[in-house]
């Protein structure tokens, strides 16, 4: 009788051993902002001073469909709507590198008069694209700053005999500018 009762005890204790024996599977990671899936939203200076939403495509690449609302003194209020592509350099450093194309459509004329009165700078309604670089910094996890330069080609005319903030004409239809911006993840 004793024998069978030590073989159920050993029997017992194996199985007993054996599961612990199974390490638990690990938690899985923390979700990774500005990585694939990611979704931000966007403040940005120029062109435009707009807003936005960006979504991850990838680890490297997002798009970032954008709408800006403005006034000029030429013409009142207008629209304007548009899209960056931006790639970047290494999404999961505090620092990245980044490259973009842009797209995007005004409704209305813009412009605006400066302080003296040879300051006069004039948009045409239509469609500008471009590309551009840029530098990227996260300070939170959870929020960036953006910093880049555009080369613009408008598709209508604008006059400009000035440079406005962040804005430089080359001539009638190409421009450079300087945008600076906040990005802010929402998962």
């Amino acid at each position: 009788m004793k024998m069978p009762l030590v073989v159920a005890m050993l029997a017992l204790s194996a199985a007993a051993q054996a599961q612990e024996s199974e390490p638990a599977p690990p938690p899985p990671p923390p979700h990774e902002p500005f990585t694939q899936g990611s979704f931000t939203v966007d403040a940005m200076t120029t062109p435009g001073r707009h807003m936005g939403f960006g979504f991850y495509l990838s680890n490297r690449v997002s798009i970032r469909p954008m709408i800006g609302f403005g006034y000029s003194e030429l013409n009142g209020s207008f629209y304007n709507v548009g899209a960056d592509l931006r790639v970047e350099t290494m999404p999961a450093n505090r620092w990245s590198f980044y490259g973009v194309a842009t797209g995007s459509y005004r409704n209305k004329p813009a412009g605006y008069q400066g302080r003296r009165a040879q300051d006069l700078y004039v948009q045409e309604a239509g469609g500008e694209f471009g590309a551009g670089v840029g530098v990227r910094r996260r300070v939170h996890d959870r929020l960036m700053v953006v910093l880049d330069t555009r080369y613009l080609r408008s598709t209508t005319a604008y006059f400009s005999s000035g440079s406005s903030f962040g804005q430089f004409g080359a001539d009638g239809r190409n421009q450079f500018v300087a945008s600076l911006g906040l990005s802010f993840s929402l998962n």
